[in-house]
């Protein structure tokens, strides 16, 4: 990466299929484009701070330091919470501090709701890039369409849903107004 690229991280967290993903926008042509995607499984790990060792040393691989860092919150179904919802906070709160604290990064994540980024990040699309939902839900067929549809440059198939929200997430400050 060069000197005139903006990283962004964004993150669907997952006990067993976090979604990760880093967008990088050229500051002199203002193209966003997706420069890696993939699906992590935390619960592999030894513990939780084995993961965060293990995402450090990927970030560190990078040129530049992430702009910001936007991840999914999470939020129980049905208000039922159970020993993986555990383990899915406890990471959140791992990269909260890991990214906010960080002598490399500190970037203070954007933390949202599903919900609360899906709806206006359809609006957003349609308003600036034409967008047509090809579901009536905000579920895995938007997920992977909306992805499409954020990158200015034509992307691979992405494997899953989780990659797609990631992706989505990561640029999710360049289309709404996040409040921290």
């Amino acid at each position: 990466m060069t000197k005139t690229t903006e990283v962004y991280v964004g993150i669907d967290p997952g006990w067993k299929n976090l979604g990760f993903a880093l967008a990088v926008k050229n500051e002199e042509t203002g193209k966003i484009s997706k420069h890696l995607t993939a699906v992590h499984n935390p619960s592999s790990f030894k513990n939780i701070n084995a993961y965060i060792k293990y995402l450090d040393t990927l970030l560190k691989t990078l040129t530049v330091s992430p702009i910001s860092v936007t991840m999914e919150r999470y939020v129980a179904y049905q208000g039922v919470f159970s020993s993986e919802s555990e383990n899915i906070n406890l990471l959140i709160g791992a990269l909260i501090h890991y990214f906010g604290s960080s002598d490399i990064w500190n970037v203070e994540p954007n933390l949202v709701r599903a919900i609360d980024w899906k709806i206006p990040l359809v609006k957003s699309l349609v308003r600036k890039k034409g967008f047509d939902n090809p579901s009536s839900n905000l579920d895995k067929k938007f997920s992977f369409a909306a992805a499409a549809a954020v990158m200015d440059e034509k992307i691979e198939k992405l494997d899953t849903d989780h990659e797609a929200d990631a992706l989505c997430l990561s640029v999710l400050p360049l289309y709404i107004k996040l409040d921290k």
